[in-house]
């Protein structure tokens, strides 16, 4: 969101594992902004409500994942961030979360200097 804004944010490294459906809204090409996302698609997100799908693939048309957004397989992702949230070993707790604050560094910027190129063509 910061990013489709222009806006200044903080990489927060903590809430690994909140919220994995939600999806990450992606200005359209057309317009150059991300559709809003009303509540029944927020529900359909989530799996919830009745969506025709069930909510099986709106990430993808209402944004992408977070994984997709960092640029990581499912899996990678989703063992990254448990490994984030270990409660006993706070050395990988520590690398894993380092890892993910990096990911989600790069990914913005990525995105920064892409719309910042789309606008200045």
């Amino acid at each position: 969101l910061a990013v489709r804004q222009q806006a200044g944010f903080v990489v927060c490294p903590c809430c690994f594992r909140s919220n994995p459906g939600l999806p990450i809204p992606l200005p359209a090409p057309a317009e150059g902004r991300a559709a809003p996302l009303d509540a029944s698609t927020r529900e359909a997100a989530r799996g919830e409500g009745g969506g025709e799908d069930g909510g099986v693939g709106l990430a993808r048309r209402a944004g992408v994942t977070a994984a997709e957004w960092l640029g990581l397989a499912s899996e990678d992702h989703t063992a990254l961030c448990r490994a984030a949230e270990i409660q006993g070993d706070a050395q990988v707790a520590s690398k894993a979360q380092r890892t993910l604050a990096a990911l989600r560094a790069d990914a913005a910027e990525k995105r920064w200097k892409e719309q910042r190129g789309a606008e200045l063509r």
